[in-house]
């Protein structure tokens, strides 16, 4: 049964709250059976996550929205078993959503204020919160089809914001999901691709060819 029951408080900053602080935007698990040596467990804190929806069932039990009741992240949590004859394996994946992500366990208060708080949140001291934040806001604005406003988190002169907004790009066109919104940023992030730094450069190079790939399919 979903549990959430409990108020968390959502003016948490991740850096302020005990759980999310440990835990990455994306954590994995890793088991396979016959070979202890090679288990990845998820961070303890992960325990500490309630479901935010049913996990009755079998797909239920695996796949599912959990939240931190603390803070009030959402994270979907995926559970996937493959049989092997030389050992079965398990993965387990959790990954941190953007509150349009979770849009639909809020309530339209709650929703504009962390829309807010993650204007705010652009400016905060902590890298984890500032790139957050910049997910969350171009999630915001692609749902809109906003693309104006996009541009102006990829021209952000912080590398996390930018880093930020680029990740959440990136989910996107592996997802197959607003492939025609993003490809008209395609010329900012023709000219992203020889960013001083490395890892945004190749960010936007794989974001192109994620955007090359899908339109050659149509």
């Amino acid at each position: 049964m979903s549990n959430t029951d409990s108020q968390p408080n959502h003016e948490l900053n991740l850096d302020q709250c005990e759980i999310c602080s440990e835990l990455s935007g994306v954590e994995r698990s890793f088991e396979k059976y016959g070979r202890p040596g090679d288990t990845q467990r998820l961070p303890s804190p992960a325990s500490r996550l309630e479901p935010a929806e049913s996990t009755e069932g079998y797909d239920n039990e695996r796949h599912h929205v959990k939240r931190c009741p603390l803070c009030g992240t959402f994270y979907k949590y995926d559970l996937t078993y493959e049989y092997l004859v030389n050992g079965s394996e398990d993965e387990e994946t959790l990954k941190r959503l953007t509150p349009t992500e979770a849009r639909r366990f809020l309530d339209d208060a709650t929703y504009n204020a962390l829309l807010q708080k993650m204007e705010q949140n652009l400016n905060n001291p902590d890298v984890m919160v500032r790139r957050y934040a910049a997910r969350s806001l171009t999630s915001h604005t692609l749902e809109l089809g906003d693309i104006a406003k996009i541009r102006t988190y990829l021209a952000h002169t912080d590398a996390e914001v930018l880093r930020g907004a680029l990740a959440f790009l990136w989910n996107c066109v592996d997802d197959h999901y607003k492939i025609a919104e993003i490809a008209q940023l395609k010329d900012v992030l023709e000219k992203l691709r020889s960013h001083a730094d490395e890892n945004i450069a190749a960010i936007c190079k794989y974001v192109l060819e994620g955007l090359t790939r899908e339109e050659s399919r149509l």
